[in-house]
């Protein structure tokens, strides 16, 4: 077995119930892995890393983002999982509270005469949010909720990853967390200066979208032609459950011969590469956010440690391999494509755009060998003609690249069109 034949096979059925977002079926389908390897650590010096993932879905309306939640909620519960859905920021609902035993059986169990009632947090496996944005809104138990599962989020087993509670009567009541989470919400207003400002969004997976007119009409489409049709067999539903409880399987009879640590050594200088290419992905963003980035990378590449390790796993394999690692860095790259413009922009910070950067330098050095004016004005269609020819970009392109651009200036002289690279 392969993480690409689980992925498109994941992804078909799920496709069904999300039109068209085949980057949230890759995060949902980790999400169900991550639960079945969140046992298995990844060493990194004095740091234990765990398997579990963590996403958030923030869309606009009708995107798709809450229709596959039973699909993903069943896979879940076939790999023996305990999904719940968080509707209660209360700290008896979250931790658990103690109440007086009521008979004589528990009495037996009763500690002190009192019998612990778990909260969310020790009975899920996985905890689902459908209006996460709530988290955001700055009230007393949601400070305290944020706490928490910011807590349970840290490696399994940590020090920080222990959950203390002192109830007004009763012991402390404490636990490892080995929850993951899994939210959806609409964007809400400045959600990108939550996500700068917030440690429980930067241990999350976050895919941003908006959705433009042309992809809401490509949805509506869909939907019309699925009318009166059943797209998904059981036959289809089945065998993605089947390939789940699989993995699931396998990795409980592994667990239970032995425990071994994977081996990065083959491929130790091909993820220093990707880690880098990664971290380099935030050279160009603005002084006001680029450090917040960097450590956003930081988490981010210990995700794409997960995501490798993830594909290791599924191959039954102990030495993590080149194709694990790109698997993984395309994942992550692509996440976080959609995060840094969305970040900056609902933070109102400004991003340097780095290739109309590069491109606006490479017209500059071809105006400079052509033929201009005494004001620097080169003709617009020689200029075309040679960047075209040097740097391989077709002129329509060229067009649309540059029809926009504040360092162009066009003047017409003698009905001919002339141009200043700034």
């Amino acid at each position: 077995m392969n993480i690409d034949d689980v992925l498109e096979q994941w992804t078909d059925v799920f496709c069904e119930y999300s039109y068209n977002n085949e980057r949230y079926a890759q995060l949902c389908l980790h999400l169900v892995l991550g639960q079945i390897y969140k046992n298995r650590f990844i060493i990194k010096g004095s740091q234990r890393i765990d398997g579990r993932i963590n996403i958030a879905a923030f869309w606009d309306a009708s995107g798709g983002k809450s229709a596959p939640y039973g699909f993903v909620r069943d896979m879940l519960m076939s790999a023996g999982k305990d999904v719940r859905d968080l509707d209660d920021f209360t700290d008896a609902a979250l931790i658990g509270t103690w109440r007086q035993a009521e008979d004589a059986d528990e009495e037996d169990e009763a500690e002190g005469g009192l019998i612990l009632e778990p909260g969310i947090m020790q009975l899920a496996d996985v905890i689902h949010f459908d209006e996460a944005s709530t988290l955001f809104m700055e009230t007393q138990h949601t400070k305290k909720a944020i706490n928490f599962l910011e807590k349970a989020l840290n490696p399994i087993g940590s020090a920080h990853n222990l959950i203390s509670k002192k109830l007004a009567s009763g012991p402390a009541i404490e636990f490892h967390s080995d929850l993951s989470l899994y939210l959806t919400t609409y964007i809400p207003e400045n959600i990108g200066q939550e996500f700068l400002n917030k440690g429980l969004m930067q241990r999350t997976l976050v895919l941003p979208k908006r959705l433009n007119f042309a992809q809401r009409v490509d949805n509506l489409r869909t939907d019309v032609d699925k009318l009166g049709r059943q797209t998904v067999t059981p036959e289809q539903y089945e065998a993605v459950r089947s390939t789940i409880v699989t993995l699931h399987r396998q990795e409980v009879l592994r667990q239970n011969e032995e425990y071994y640590d994977l081996d990065w050594d083959p491929t130790r200088e091909f993820v220093k590469n990707r880690a880098v290419r990664l971290l380099m992905m935030t050279e160009k963003l603005d002084a006001g956010v680029q450090s917040v980035a960097t450590s956003l990378i930081a988490r981010y590449t210990n995700f794409m440690y997960v995501i490798a390790m993830h594909s290791a796993c599924i191959g039954g394999r102990r030495i993590v391999t080149k194709s694990d690692v790109e698997y993984a860095y395309e994942f992550i790259r692509t996440i976080m494509e959609h995060v840094l413009p969305w970040l900056e922009m609902d933070s109102g910070i400004t991003r340097k755009d780095a290739k109309n950067e590069k491109l606006r330098n490479q017209l500059r050095k071809i105006s400079q060998k052509l033929e201009s004016s005494e004001d620097g004005y080169v003709l617009k269609s020689k200029l075309w003609e040679t960047a075209e020819n040097e740097l391989k970009i077709s002129q329509p392109t060229l067009y649309r690249q540059t029809k926009d651009a504040d360092w162009m200036s066009e003047t017409t002289k003698g009905r001919r069109k002339y141009v200043l690279i700034e």
